[in-house]
């Protein structure tokens, strides 16, 4: 698995660690070398150990950072997206605007196009919800596809199912970039990550 993204990201071009914050935003001829080349580029070495204490000095790149394709779209593709997996809840908040609560979503084959789609269009910070997306039969899948295919993931969740050793599990693997919840009784923010 890959310790860093670099990806083009509105207009511009970024490195980014899954779980991390801040990036680095990189020049474009900084970026079409690490795209041409096996090692870092020298004036790169420093800035990455300074910001993600990670020494590339000996390391291959390939080893270490996913490069992301620029969009082909005109527009040069979309920095964000926000996907609701389910509609399903394991809750019955009255404030929700789910009313029915219907488990509905894709089949896995549709989620996994769905998520290479929004890859090639240029996501490259996903948000995650439903319904409550953490009890989705294929969350633990679908999450772990997106994040080797190199998108920032952002949880909303009403925090329920944090405990599962699944969940910890998965969040241990590919670390979230953001996590937010609502504690049931009372509505409150709970809110991991900036």
């Amino acid at each position: 698995m890959h310790q860093l993204i670099a990806a083009p990201f509105f207009g511009g071009h970024f490195i980014v660690k899954p779980g991390g914050k801040p990036g680095l935003r990189l020049p474009s001829t900084l970026f079409n070398e690490l795209a041409q080349s096996d090692r870092c580029p020298p004036e790169l070495i420093g800035p990455i150990k300074t910001a993600f204490d990670i020494d590339l000095d000996q390391l291959q790149l390939r080893d270490v950072i996913l490069l992301r394709a620029p969009s082909p779209l005109p527009s040069g593709g979309f920095g964000r997206a926000s996907w609701e997996i389910n509609l399903g809840c394991n809750w019955d908040c009255e404030h929700c605007y789910l009313a029915l609560k219907k488990f509905e979503g894709l089949p896995w084959e549709g989620k996994a196009k769905l998520l290479e789609t929004m890859r090639d269009a240029g996501v490259l910070f996903l948000q995650i919800t439903g319904g409550e997306p953490t009890i989705d039969p294929d969350f633990v899948q679908a999450y772990g596809l997106a994040a080797e295919l190199g998108m920032m993931l952002h949880i909303s969740t009403n925090a329920s199912q944090l405990h599962q050793p699944r969940i910890l599990e998965l969040f241990d693997r590919y670390p979230p970039w953001r996590i937010m919840g609502a504690d049931d009784a009372q509505g409150d923010r709970i809110e991991v990550g900036s």
